[in-house]
């Protein structure tokens, strides 16, 4: 696909001001501007060439802003698009492009035979029989090579230059004052409006990108482009304010919306007026015959659409684009089929009006992203204009035709979707990855200055995985818990020396990284090194998360191994002084089946609240919304049933979730009674409080000994207030 820079083989001039001012000088010129003039006076007629200009020349330095920040190669304003937007818009925009230069060739076309008909009326041939034979002659031409079509467009060059100087000199000398005059306000025919004239007379102006879609064959694409560019709007500005001028002063209106070649009744020598014109149209369509290709090998080559990497593959020396200018061949042509200049124009129009919005806003993400990256060589840009040229743009689409303009912009997001979800993994960097820092930033520093309340609470789970295949009953409680609310952080601890265990933490966190895409989990990874488990863990609780994304929850999983109860004792107090919520879960090593039933064991306030919240979140789950879930109380005498169970029914209520409420009389030890009211049970949730320095041990023993036999246990120690719960 890269092209050396020996093969790069054009300027300023032959590369960019030449294929840019003759495609900006094309067929709206010569056939159209009359029609401008005519239908919306000198005073309309003038703005409309001004905002077209002003669209054309705010995107330009948009273009030059992002051609002189990145290597340019093949590809044009698809290149520029695709490296700044990614590859949603680049793909979206590059199928448009290509759509536009291929439906250009054939407007081109048939501006033409228009022409050609006009000054040999005794033809027997047919308009589509010419428009035919000439789109045939520019795909040989183009087949060949864009040497040959360069070649040709500085003859072309000179043939356009003697043309419009022959009408300026023969317009100046019958120039009249009074057809002027009343050739100032508008005087729209039936059917045409201000935005309905705009519409046919903006394909004028879209020749810019006809320079940039070059690119690949530049010398120096990041001084070509903006160059070329620009000097090609500026000349084509006054040119074609001075002919719209010329033309009201010389002809009346009735001429001038009637009769597409009137120009040439003011040349000075008689037949250049036809030859400009077909110098004209043609040299258009060629440029347009040789850009579309180059977009679409371009497109093809980055791999977006499958069904396009056949066009990749380029023929010769410079790699041209063969295989995409046959397909060129069959779009022009079906074109050509299929109208005239103001039916296909203003197809034309929304097709660049969506490109040129979209560099402009390419450029506006590049600098509101703030990637130290973006360090364009061209400084005659400012985020303002990139912004008013995009919002430019959408407001004179909506203007021309709101339906087809909202139509245009649902292709596009539907080509965006469907490039999103192929999820292609690019080699390139774009400023995505930067916008998103900077929003994420902004919102981070802003959550951070905001007063936290209980209602804006939600589950920022650190889960203790160490190796998350072994231990993936943890990962999946954390996923259940968070339910899509908050964020998850898969964290381990490796003991030992950072410098002899560098390697191996970098092999777990590829470790956890894979596991996380492998099970499709929206979940981060860290792993620390430390002398040992205990401070590990303690230092992996501080350091995890930024700002209010910090855990506010830790996920370990039960210990089983005597000889780990202090440590594991101390970890508990060590991260509940930290401010952080506890969740220990002891699996069901049983695997219990059956209707599945969550049990809430209502012991008081202290963890009571929390853990009606995350029984809240485990049923929003798929796997656990049709269970049943009960909040339990375990009263002594039988005279206290009524009122627990009333406050259980109340705390219910007031908490907005589903429960059953149920109150269980019995004198016994609260563990006998847990393991039988909750034999059949799919999960339990317990209040845990932490051990007394030096009790660590003991602790434990209790607690193993109390759980033994029961279904999975989520033991849960709160830091938090009944606010959580009730807010």
């Amino acid at each position: 696909m890269n092209q050396t820079q020996a093969q790069r083989r054009f300027g300023t001039f032959s590369g960019v001001f030449t294929p840019s001012i003759l495609t900006i000088f094309g067929v709206i010129m010569f056939l159209r501007t009359g029609f401008l003039v005519g239908n919306a006076g000198v005073i309309n007629g003038a703005i409309i060439i001004l905002i077209s200009e002003v669209i054309v020349f705010l995107t330009a330095l948009s273009i030059s802003a992002i051609a002189t920040n990145v290597e340019v190669k093949v590809g044009g304003a698809y290149f520029l698009i695709s490296r700044s937007l990614g590859v949603e818009f680049g793909g979206a925009i590059g199928l448009v492009l290509f759509l536009s230069q291929a439906v250009s060739v054939a407007f081109y076309i048939v501006g033409f035979t228009e022409a050609f008909m006009a000054a040999f009326p005794n033809l027997s041939l047919g308009s589509k029989a010419i428009s035919t034979i000439v789109c045939t002659v520019l795909f040989i031409t183009t087949y060949i090579g864009a040497g040959w079509a360069i070649k040709m467009q500085f003859l072309i060059l000179s043939a356009l230059g003697i043309s419009i100087l022959s009408f300026i000199i023969g317009a100046v000398s019958g120039f009249d004052m009074d057809l002027l005059r009343a050739n100032i306000p508008p005087g729209y025919i039936e059917g045409y409006s201000f935005w309905k004239t705009f519409a046919i007379f903006f394909p004028a102006v879209t020749g810019i990108l006809a320079g940039v879609n070059m690119s690949g064959d530049l010398k120096d694409p990041q001084r070509n482009i903006p160059r070329g560019t620009l000097y090609a709007i500026s000349i084509s500005t006054v040119v074609y304010v001075l002919v719209a001028f010329l033309l009201a002063g010389n002809f009346r209106r009735e001429i001038l919306v009637t009769d597409s070649t009137v120009m040439r009744l003011r040349s000075v020598i008689p037949f250049s007026l036809n030859l400009g014109v077909f110098a004209a149209t043609l040299s258009s369509a060629l440029g347009s015959f040789v850009a579309a290709p180059r977009v679409l090998q371009a497109l093809a080559g980055d791999e977006i659409f499958r069904h396009l990497r056949v066009f990749a593959k380029g023929g010769g020396r410079t790699n041209e684009p063969r295989r995409g200018v046959l397909l060129t061949l069959l779009i022009t042509e079906a074109g050509i089929l299929m109208g005239d200049l103001n039916f296909i124009a203003p197809i034309i129009t929304m097709f660049f009006m969506i490109t040129y919005g979209t560099l402009n806003f390419a450029t506006l993400y590049e600098t509101i992203a703030g990637n130290p990256s973006f360090r364009p060589r061209f400084r005659y840009f400012h985020w303002s204009t990139a912004l008013l040229g995009a919002l430019g743009c959408l407001g004179i689409m909506m203007l021309i035709d709101m339906p087809y303009a909202i139509l245009s912009l649902l292709l596009l997001f539907i080509i965006y979707k469907y490039v999103e979800r192929r999820a292609i993994v690019t080699t390139w960097g774009d400023a995505t990855a930067g916008f998103l820092f900077w929003r994420t930033r902004q919102n981070l520093l802003k959550m951070d200055r905001e007063i936290w309340h209980p209602k804006n609470w939600r589950p920022s789970i650190l889960v203790m995985t160490g190796n998350p295949h072994q231990r993936f009953k943890l990962v999946q409680f954390a996923r259940w818990l968070e339910a899509g609310k908050g964020i998850i952080i898969l964290g381990n601890v490796l003991q030992g020396d950072l410098k002899e265990m560098i390697v191996q933490k970098r092999t777990q966190e590829e470790v956890l990284r894979r596991f996380i895409e492998e099970h499709n989990l929206e979940a981060f990874h860290e792993v620390i090194v430390a002398g040992d488990f205990e401070s590990g863990v303690v230092s992996l609780i501080q350091s995890a998360g930024v700002g209010r994304l910090k855990p506010n929850t830790v996920i370990f999983g039960f210990s089983y191994d005597p000889e780990r109860y202090e440590i594991f004792g101390r970890v508990l107090r060590n991260t509940v002084l930290l401010g952080k919520n506890v969740v220990v879960v002891k699996p069901d090593l049983k695997g219990r089946k059956g209707k599945r039933i969550i049990d809430v064991w209502w012991r008081g306030k202290e963890n009571g609240a929390l853990m009606m919240l995350l029984a809240h979140l485990i049923r929003l789950n798929p796997e656990w919304r049709d269970c049943r879930k009960r909040i339990l109380r375990l009263v002594p005498e039988e005279g206290e049933r009524e009122e627990a169970f009333e406050e259980l029914r109340d705390l219910i209520y007031r908490a907005r979730v589903e429960a059953e409420p149920q109150v269980i009389v019995s004198e016994e030890p609260f563990p006998q009674v847990m393991r039988r009211t909750s034999a059949n049970s799919s999960l339990i949730f317990l209040g845990l409080s932490v051990p007394e320095e030096g009790e660590e041990v003991k602790f434990m023993r209790d607690i193993s000994s109390a759980l033994e036999g029961t279904p999975t246990v989520l033991l849960v120690k709160s830091v938090l207030g009944e606010d959580v719960i009730l807010s």
